[in-house]
């Protein structure tokens, strides 16, 4: 079920939004926003709303045609050597949003069939500027060390401005009329998980404007997995930038004001199968791989044209941010691209690993970005990526293998021809992960294996010489999915006859292989004994039943074959973490139906229902304010399981968003309220 779009509604979503850990947004509810925002800024809002309205109402008249440059100032504030992220990840960041806003991204093929044609190129692209506010050229990266260790939206720094001024240690912004303001920064204190946030268009032309983002979670980073570290974040921001509300409305069966996108009841996280159905949407359900959901990175895919003309209608005649078209960021605003482009040649390759390489090419006039298609060369399906440079990286590749790829030119709507394909071979991959326990006592490991969860040790293998860790194996831990693991390993070794080092590895995305971004825990040389710790989270979207981790033991500078090593054999030493049903059920994606506050908006009384499923004395419901204030508490007796009612007064409660916890043994949910009580 597609929703209609409510002209009259004036869903006010504030000028400003945050995205946490868990992708939630500190967005204050659509009625508490209208209730307290001065009376300019509600104007402001209806003004841009109006005009949205018009333009979309006519969006085929779209006057700007092609593709509508803006340009970015990237400005990293950091107070330490790892906050001051490289010029690459910066522009892998851009790589990224370009891919997803002109939908060339390599997963768009994940987009489900039901959802395909409305799935749009926002025709949006994005580029570092080359020209600063003065007229001087420019990397478009601006490096700013600062005396604080942290940035908060919220506490100290109630709007999240302290970053956005030199005053309060951070960076003046260029003048939003005409750049896109990024800054990149660490964040503490009351956003110690903040991910991200990012201003809407009615802060347009103000020193706020912009998108601010933690340095951990800005451009590719493999490393940080699928949740967050495909760059997504910074996709879903700069959606708000552009007017785009997030795609349940922030409400429950909400509207975003967009009628391509179905109904859904709240917020999806992790990783749903299709369809999943909310609010009697029909049986395509929830269009959860939208970048405006809450969904992994990984799982994102698509915008939809109706938010195409919604972003759009701001550089419209009238729009506010239709000074960007006469930007002199880029040397002009919206690319005048020429009817025809020459073919990509020159094609390099450089750099070549096991499973990446670089390949680059020469510039072709007029070009403002380029797909690179790359496959094998027994394959006959291309993977494309978006370069807006005359190089990129390709990953995910297989070891030893032979690889094609092409380059295409592009400019708006026009396209060259494919270059010539160039060619490149993968290395091989390294020697297989041998544990050599060997067939002698002077052969074997030595050391102590120490499995906690949290701080609480649930495991402890302090075995001697001739025992290694074979203890270890075939043990089943009970570790609840979405759970604190660590791992502390300290080996030695007792022979000198391949004392070259030793690495850990331990595979701990548990798809049966070593060859994953993060999964070498440490490499050292032999003589030393230091413990090494691996922390990780056991994933919350894991199976129920045996999930499988490896930890083993390789050679530094083995021979090319396990069966070279005199006295080798091959030996894995395994993890059995086992889940339990009711942590899943804890951790499971989605909010629960079975907590329900009503009525919502509340005056004099709320009441909370909900589902008890653990035996207990007591139980607490809070009731905390914006600032995180809890101004309420009722206990509750939790004796009976089952469907549980309380009956909250209001009474002294202002007008106001507020967040109610309700929480027990095994029980742990919070819900949005918004009280009127006038």
């Amino acid at each position: 079920m597609f929703k209609k779009l409510l002209i009259a509604s004036a869903c006010f979503l504030g000028s400003l939004t945050f995205a946490q850990a868990q992708r939630q947004c500190g967005t204050p509810d659509v009625e508490q926003m209208l209730s307290i925002s001065p009376k300019e800024l509600r104007e402001k809002f209806h003004k841009i709303e109006d005009h949205t309205t018009d333009f979309v109402r006519n969006f085929k008249q779209d006057k700007n045609t092609g593709v509508i440059i803006i340009p970015v100032v990237v400005h990293v504030v950091y107070n330490n050597t790892a906050q001051n992220i490289t010029d690459a990840m910066i522009q892998s960041q851009i790589n990224i949003l370009n891919a997803d806003f002109r939908r060339t991204n390599a997963d768009k093929t994940n987009t489900p069939s039901a959802f395909a044609g409305v799935a749009s190129d926002f025709e949006i692209e994005f580029k570092m500027a080359t020209r600063d506010p003065q007229g001087n050229p420019t990397t478009g990266i601006t490096r700013t060390s600062t005396t604080k260790t942290f940035f908060e939206y919220g506490g100290a720094d109630a709007q999240g401005v302290f970053v956005k001024q030199a005053t309060t240690g951070g960076k003046d912004a260029w003048d939003p009329r005409y750049y896109l303001n990024m800054w990149v920064c660490n964040f503490g204190g009351a956003s110690a998980d903040l991910l991200g946030y990012a201003t809407f268009p009615t802060d347009a032309g103000t020193f706020k404007d912009g998108v601010v983002m933690s340095y951990k979670y800005f451009g590719l980073n493999p490393t940080l997995g699928g949740v967050y570290g495909y760059g997504r974040t910074t996709t879903h921001e700069v959606g708000h930038w552009l007017n785009l509300r997030h795609i349940w409305g922030d409400a429950n069966c909400g509207n975003d004001q967009v009628t391509d996108t179905p109904t859904q009841q709240t917020s999806n996280g992790g990783c749903p199968a299709f369809p999943k159905t909310s609010c009697s949407n029909g049986a395509n359900g929830d269009m959860f791989m939208n970048y405006m959901d809450y969904t992994n990175d990984q799982c994102m895919n698509m915008f939809t044209a109706g938010q195409k003309a919604r972003g759009r209608a701001l550089f419209a005649t009238g729009g506010v941010r239709a000074t960007f078209l006469a930007s002199q960021g880029l040397g002009g605003g919206t690319t005048a691209c020429p009817t025809a482009l020459n073919t990509p040649a020159g094609l390099t390759s450089s750099a070549v690993t096991t499973n990446t390489a670089t390949v680059a090419w020469t510039a072709v006039s007029g070009a403002t970005s380029y797909n690179v298609n790359f496959k094998t060369t027994a394959s006959t399906t291309w993977s494309n990526v978006t370069s807006a440079t005359t190089s990129t990286s390709l990953t995910g590749l297989l070891a030893s293998t032979a690889y094609e790829y092409r380059v295409q030119a592009v400019c708006g709507t026009t396209l060259s021809a494919f270059s010539a394909n160039g060619t490149l071979t993968t290395t091989a991959a390294a020697v297989a992960y041998c544990a050599s326990k060997g067939n002698s006592v002077a052969d074997e490991w030595i050391g102590a294996v120490r499995l906690a969860r949290s701080t609480t040790t649930i495991f402890s293998n302090t075995s001697g010489a001739n025992a290694g860790y074979g203890n270890f194996t075939a043990t089943a831990y009970t570790v609840g999915l979405g759970n604190a693991l660590t791992i502390t390993i300290t080996p030695a070794w007792k022979a000198t006859k391949y004392n070259e080092g030793y690495s850990v590895w331990i595979d701990y995305n548990r798809d049966g292989d070593f060859a994953d971004a993060g999964e070498q825990v440490t490499s050292q040389a032999i003589t030393q004994v230091t413990p090494i710790t691996k922390s990780f989270t056991v994933p919350a979207t894991a199976s129920l039943g045996t999930t499988r981790m490896r930890v083993s033991m390789k050679y530094n500078g083995v021979p090319t074959a396990c069966e070279a090593i005199s006295y080798g054999e091959v030996e894995d030493y395994t993890l059995n973490i086992v889940t339990t049903a009711r942590e899943a059920m804890e951790q499971s994606a989605g909010a629960s139906t079975d907590f329900i506050l009503y009525p919502n908006p509340a005056a004099d009384k709320v009441t909370v229902r909900f589902e008890n499923t653990v035996e207990q004395n007591k139980g607490t419901i809070t009731i905390a304010n914006a600032q995180g204030q809890i101004i309420k508490t009722q206990e509750f007796d939790a004796q009976e399981l089952g469907m549980i009612e309380q009956i909250i007064d209001l009474q002294g409660v202002q007008k106001g968003f507020y967040l109610v916890k309700v929480s027990a043994e095994g029980l742990k949910e919070v819900r949005k309220l918004v009280v009127r009580n006038e």
